[in-house]
C-alpha cells in the first residue's frame, strides 16, 4: 500500500509518497520499515528518499547505532538527489542517522553526454566512514546503444585491485545480442568465462 499527499511551499508544488514495509511479528502485522519519497511536480522528479526502520528484533548492529526496539519507527537514511538544467540527476548524497544527527557517508556523481547518456558515474565514501570509490566510465555506439563500461574499485584497505570492462554486441535490429566480460590482469584485458 502507498499513501500519496500533494503540498505546496514556496519552491513550488510537491508529492509525498509513503511506501510501508509490514512483517507479522508475533502473530500480528507490525510496520518494520517505511520509504518516504518526496516528488517534484509537475516533473516528478525525485527529491529525497527518506527510510525509517523499526529495530523490532533488537539487531546489536542497529542498537550500535542508536536504533532500539522501544523506539519505535526512526529515521535512519536519507538520500537527496541533484539536477542539472536537463533535468538530468547529478548528483545523491546519502545520509545517515546517527546519535541523532544525519552524517553524510556517500556521494554518487553522474556525468552525462550530448544525447543524455550517463558517461561518467562515480560512488564513493565520505570522510569518517571506510573509504571505497567507484567509477564507470561508459561508451554508446553511432545509435546511442551502450558499447562498453568499464569500472574501477578502490578500497582504503586494498587499493584499486577490481578493474572490469564489459562489451556489448546487437544485432542488426539494434537487440542487445551478448555481453561479454573482462578483468585486467597484469597487462591487459582477459576475458571471463561464463
Amino acid at each position: 500500500m502507498t499513501i500519496a499527499l500533494v503540498a505546496c511551499n514556496s519552491k513550488g508544488l510537491y508529492q509525498k509518497e509513503k511506501i510501508p514495509t509490514v512483517k507479522i511479528i508475533e502473530g500480528r502485522k507490525e510496520l518494520v520499515g517505511q520509504k518516504i519519497k518526496t516528488f517534484e511536480l509537475p516533473a516528478r522528479r525525485l527529491q529525497s528518499e527518506l527510510t525509517q526502520i523499526y529495530n523490532y528484533n533488537a539487531d546489536a548492529r542497529l542498537e550500535r547505532l542508536g536504533y532500539f526496539k522501544k523506539d519505535g519507527l526512526k529515521d535512519y537514511l536519507l538520500d537527496s538527489v541533484f539536477y542539472d538544467a536537463n533535468g538530468n540527476d547529478t548528483l545523491k548524497v546519502s545520509f545517515l542517522m546517527k546519535d541523532k544527527k544525519w552524517n553524510k557517508v556517500q556521494s554518487v556523481k553522474k556525468r552525462y553526454n550530448h544525447e543524455g547518456h550517463i558517461e561518467y558515474l562515480v560512488a564513493e565514501s565520505l570522510k569518517g566512514t571506510p573509504a571505497y570509490k567507484k567509477e564507470t566510465f561508459s561508451k554508446y555506439n553511432k545509435s546511442g546503444l551502450l558499447s562498453s563500461e568499464t569500472e574501477f574499485e578502490c578500497y582504503d584497505i586494498v587499493g584499486c585491485d577490481s578493474t572490469f570492462k564489459k562489451m556489448y554486441y546487437y544485432n542488426s535490429k539494434g537487440v542487445l545480442d551478448s555481453i561479454e566480460a573482462y578483468k585486467w590482469k597484469s597487462r591487459g584485458w582477459a576475458k571471463i568465462k561464463p
